[in-house]
């Protein structure tokens, strides 16, 4: 198995899923430096188990299984290259702190639909991966996540990065790319966030 097979393999398989996040490093993704990303409905659980296991695609578990749902890791062997594949599956936009992730967003169909396709794996439109982007980046800096891990909060203060450097780069080159008319009318179909509120978000950061 290597991700181009892996790739070719999961289209063929007509489940619906997009790449979900960091897709201004898939490149990185695809060449197997960076993990995969998957997010699909909770209902293909099922055939994304059968098409795991029909092409040697192994379950890791983690200690943090035992409270964070919607997020499962597997493995593949690149037997070519001799190196792992590691691919998370999510079937939740389920978001938060990286030891607490527990707020699920609940509009994953709406986010699996009208993918655009990049080097053949299906990607979320730019305004939709930017929304996403700001409420991830708000989540995993709100004060919960100083207070569970104050560590965290003194070590960014000393370093005058709240904001880690990888979201701070996603956030500047989704911006760059954003149609804002695409955005407004993306809004249109939301109807558990408004454009005004999320500019203010944006304009947080």
């Amino acid at each position: 198995m290597n991700i181009k097979l892996f790739i070719h393999q999961l289209n063929r398989s007509g489940i619906p899923y997009v790449h979900w996040k960091s897709n201004s490093n898939i490149d990185r993704a695809i060449a197997g430096v960076d993990d995969l990303d998957i997010l699909t409905l909770i209902s293909e659980k099922k055939r994304i188990s059968e098409f795991f296991k029909k092409n040697r695609i192994f379950r890791g578990y983690s200690y943090k299984d035992g409270w964070q749902n919607n997020i499962y890791h597997y493995y593949a062997i690149d037997e070519k290259r001799k190196e792992l594949i590691h691919i998370h599956i999510h079937f939740g936009l389920t978001l938060g702190f990286d030891f607490d992730k527990r707020y699920t967003l609940p509009f994953n169909r709406f986010y699996l639909d009208d993918p655009t396709i990049y080097k053949g794996l299906n990607l979320p439109s730019v305004e939709k991966e930017y929304i996403v982007l700001i409420i991830r980046i708000l989540l995993k800096n709100s004060l919960e996540t100083y207070l569970l891990s104050p560590h965290l909060f003194i070590k960014k203060i000393i370093s005058n990065k709240i904001i880690d450097k990888g979201h701070y780069h996603e956030f500047n080159d989704l911006k760059t790319k954003v149609n804002y008319i695409k955005l407004k009318n993306t809004f249109k179909k939301l109807d558990i966030l408004n454009l005004n509120l999320f500019l203010k978000m944006e304009s947080s950061i």
